[in-house]
C-alpha cells in the first residue's frame, strides 16, 4: 500500500490523470449525442414498421428494442476497448505537455546531488522556450562558481519576449495527435452508426414484407445515419480542438512564466522564487529550482552590497537617484528612475536598474 498511498500526490502525476480524464471525456460527451440522436432515428424506425404491418403495443414495442439492443452486444467490447485507448492518448499528451518540464527537473536535482547538468538534448526538445529558460539558468549558476565580475548576459530573442508566445514544437506535436484522434473517433462513430443501420435493415428484411417503399425507405435513412456520423465526429473535433486550445495556451503562459522569472533571477534578484499556479503543468520543476535557488542563495543570508533592495510600488530615495517598481499587463517587472537632476528613464529591467544607478553614481 504504500507507493499506491503515495502515487499521486505528485503534482504531475495529477497532471497527467487531468489531462488524461479531459481526453476522455470527449467519446462520452459524443456517446451522449450519438445516444440521443440513435434514440429519435430509432423511433422513426419503428413508426414506420408500425405503418408497414409490424404489431402494435408495448410488448411489441420492448422486443423491437430487445433485438436490435441484442445485435449491437458484440460492439461493445470494441467501444470498451476504444474508449480506454483514448484515455491512455490522453496520459500520452500529458507527458508531451511534461516531459521538458520533467529535463528540467532532472537539471536542477543533478546540481543538487553535485552532478554536472546535462544540457545537450534533442534539437525540437531544445527549441522550447523552458528548456531555452532552463539552460540560461544553469549557465547563470555556473558562472556565478567563478571569480570574474562580468554581468552574465541574456540572449537578445529571450530579452525581447514580453508576454506568452506560441510554442511552434509543441503546437505542431499537439495538433498532428489531435488530428489522428479526431480521425479516429470519426472511424469509430460511423463504424458504430452503421453497424446500428445494419441492424435495421435485416431487422425489416425479416420482420416487414418486401416492397419498393421499404426499399426506398432503407435507402433514405442510410443518408440520415451518416448525417448522424457526420454531425457527431463534427461535434467530437470541435471538443478535441478547445481541449487543444487551452492545453496549449496553458503550456504557453507556464513557459513564458519561467522564462520571466530566471531572467530576473539571472539579472541578479536571488531573491526570486516561481510560483506557479495551482493547476499549471511542471509545478515539480518549479520546485526543483526553488530548492536549487535555497541552497545556492538562501534568503536569509545578507543581501549583496551591490544590489539595491527596491519594493514593489514604493518609491523610496537611493542616493543619489529615486527608484520605483511597477509591473506591466503581462505580469513583468519593470522599474522607473529619477535622477537627481530630474531624469526619468522608465521601462528598465532589473540589471538595467542596476547599470544606471551605478551610472549616476
Amino acid at each position: 500500500m504504500g507507493p499506491l498511498k503515495h502515487l499521486f500526490q505528485s503534482q504531475d502525476s495529477k497532471y497527467f490523470l487531468k489531462t488524461a480524464f479531459k481526453i476522455g471525456m470527449v467519446p462520452l460527451l459524443s456517446s451522449v449525442l450519438i445516444t440521443y440522436s440513435l434514440w429519435i432515428y430509432m423511433e422513426m424506425n419503428y413508426s414506420f414498421f408500425l405503418a408497414n404491418g409490424f404489431g402494435s403495443g408495448a410488448d411489441m414495442k420492448e422486443a423491437f428494442w430487445d433485438h436490435l439492443m441484442m445485435s449491437q452486444m458484440d460492439f461493445i467490447p470494441w467501444l470498451g476497448a476504444f474508449y480506454v485507448g483514448v484515455f491512455f492518448v490522453g496520459l500520452f499528451l500529458a507527458h508531451l505537455v511534461l516531459r521538458p518540464f520533467s529535463k528540467v527537473q532532472k537539471m536542477c536535482n543533478d546540481v543538487l546531488n553535485g552532478e554536472a547538468p546535462e544540457l545537450s538534448t534533442d534539437p525540437m526538445t531544445a527549441r522550447k522556450l523552458v528548456i531555452r529558460s532552463a539552460v540560461l539558468f544553469m549557465e547563470y549558476i555556473a558562472s556565478q562558481e567563478t571569480d570574474t565580475e562580468t554581468d552574465f548576459e541574456i540572449p537578445k530573442d529571450l530579452e525581447k519576449i514580453r508576454k506568452p508566445r506560441a510554442d511552434g514544437v509543441f503546437y505542431l506535436q499537439y495538433v498532428s495527435f489531435m488530428f489522428i484522434l479526431s480521425a479516429i473517433t470519426g472511424l469509430a462513430v460511423y463504424m458504430a452508426v452503421m453497424h446500428l443501420h445494419e441492424s435495421i435493415v435485416e431487422t425489416a428484411m425479416t420482420l416487414l414484407k418486401s416492397n419498393k417503399s421499404i426499399g426506398t425507405f432503407l435507402t433514405s435513412q442510410q443518408e440520415s445515419i451518416e448525417a448522424i456520423a457526420w454531425v457527431c465526429t463534427g461535434f467530437s473535433t470541435l471538443l478535441y480542438a478547445l481541449l487543444a486550445k487551452g492545453i496549449i495556451s496553458e503550456v504557453e503562459g507556464v513557459s513564458y512564466g519561467y522564462l520571466r522569472d530566471i531572467r530576473d533571477i539571472v539579472s541578479g534578484d536571488h531573491i526570486k522564487r516561481l510560483r506557479p499556479r495551482f493547476n499549471d503543468p511542471g509545478k515539480d520543476a518549479a520546485l526543483a529550482i526553488n530548492q536549487l535557488m535555497n541552497n545556492l542563495f538562501p534568503q536569509s543570508e545578507s543581501k549583496p552590497t551591490n544590489v539595491v533592495e527596491l519594493h514593489p510600488h514604493v518609491q523610496r530615495e537611493v542616493p543619489p537617484a529615486f527608484v520605483e517598481e511597477f509591473h506591466s499587463k503581462d505580469g513583468t517587472r519593470l522599474y522607473r528612475v529619477v535622477t537627481p537632476d530630474g531624469q526619468v528613464v522608465e521601462g528598465l529591467s532589473y540589471q538595467d536598474t542596476i547599470k544606471v544607478l551605478k551610472e549616476v553614481g
